[in-house]
């Protein structure tokens, strides 16, 4: 059974260079390519693509296919995963339409399933030098892009104002 200690500190780097791919995208947006998926699913992008890219090519080079498994939005489906207890699961760009508009609300998720429970995982938000880790019993950390870290936490509040604007990522 791999360590998830030694996974995250080969997913952390992964992870912090997708956000980095997509902030070139985010500042050079002139040569944007997007593209309407169809449907009700959305845009994609050349920045989606890329950090897609990336994020598949890192993992695969340093994990392998014998073990690993791998469902990204932006790639077809491999029914093969149903056969791997260990399956990373890979949104290179959760929030394209707010990337496309400028908002700087998108966020690289990345996160690694045992046997169809999740056990680690990762979102980068690009625009604040951010990114949020955890690992199943060990914990949820905010580490920035100076490699300051802190762990964090469930709120203890029990109720939320729902009229204010909950912004996580600031």
């Amino acid at each position: 059974m791999p360590d998830l200690s030694e996974l995250m500190a080969i997913a952390r780097p992964i992870a912090w260079g997708a956000a980095e791919i997509l902030m070139q995208h985010y500042e050079s947006p002139d040569s944007l390519k997007i593209r309407d998926k169809g449907g009700d699913d959305g845009s994609v992008t050349s920045a989606d693509l890329a950090a897609n890219e990336f994020i598949l090519n890192q993992l695969q080079s340093q994990l392998g296919t014998e073990n690993f498994a791998y469902l990204s939005e932006e790639t077809e489906d491999n029914v093969n995963r149903l056969n791997h207890d260990w399956v990373w699961m890979i949104d290179p760009m959760d929030g394209t339409s707010d990337f496309i508009n400028r908002t700087g609300e998108f966020a690289v998720h990345i996160g690694l399933t045992y046997r169809q429970h999740p056990v680690l995982g990762l979102v980068a938000a690009p625009v604040f030098g951010k990114l949020f880790t955890a690992i199943k019993d060990r914990g949820a950390f905010l580490e920035f892009t100076d490699g300051a870290s802190t762990q964090i936490q469930v709120s203890p509040k029990r109720r939320f104002k729902y009229h204010q604007k909950l912004n996580w990522m600031r």
